[in-house]
């Protein structure tokens, strides 16, 4: 229908506010604004990106090793689609949430530069 119910109105306040923080920790991550995070990156961000986890009220840390989890296109850079899969997972344990999350992720098909 048209109207967003008392419960899809929290579950959308959740998914803003995740969607907020995540932006907010890719763009520290994104040091050279090229809208991806290399490895470099990641590696040179950590104490940021783990110090705006803690500000946000977050008790997960992010380390080197978890770089290759978020890559899971495995193309060598974080793109925002997967940090948001990755820490809309670590951030938020609304059951509605996450079974969407998981629900996209399944049927996002591969990116494919255009040529």
């Amino acid at each position: 229908d048209e109207y967003i119910s008392r419960a899809e109105f929290r579950c959308l306040m959740v998914a803003t506010q995740c969607a907020l923080i995540i932006y907010r920790i890719f763009d520290i991550a994104d040091s050279s604004n090229d809208r991806r995070v290399s490895r470099k990156e990641w590696h040179q961000q950590l104490d940021l990106i783990n110090s705006e986890l803690a500000h946000f009220g977050s008790n997960i840390k992010v380390s080197d090793s978890d770089f290759d989890q978020i890559d899971s296109d495995g193309g060598g850079m974080i793109l925002l689609d997967e940090a948001v899969h990755f820490f809309l997972k670590a951030l938020t344990n609304d059951p509605n949430l996450l079974r969407e999350n998981e629900q996209e992720e399944e049927h996002q098909p591969p990116f494919s530069a255009p040529s």
